[in-house]
């Protein structure tokens, strides 16, 4: 397993095809993308500021 971290998502595909299948004894490879996540409580109210 490796995990990469991207500027942009965009990058992803350039890194897995170009950058990891190119080492050797890679045989194969699957991409999983997991995105960080809030709670609710704090997405109100990052969505609440200036709705004054």
């Amino acid at each position: 397993m490796a995990l990469i971290e991207v500027p942009e998502l965009d990058a992803v595909p350039t890194v897995v095809t170009d950058r990891i299948t190119s080492i050797e004894g890679v045989l194969s490879t699957q991409t999983h993308i997991a995105f960080r996540t809030y709670s609710k409580t704090d997405l109100d109210a990052g969505f609440a500021i200036g709705a004054e």
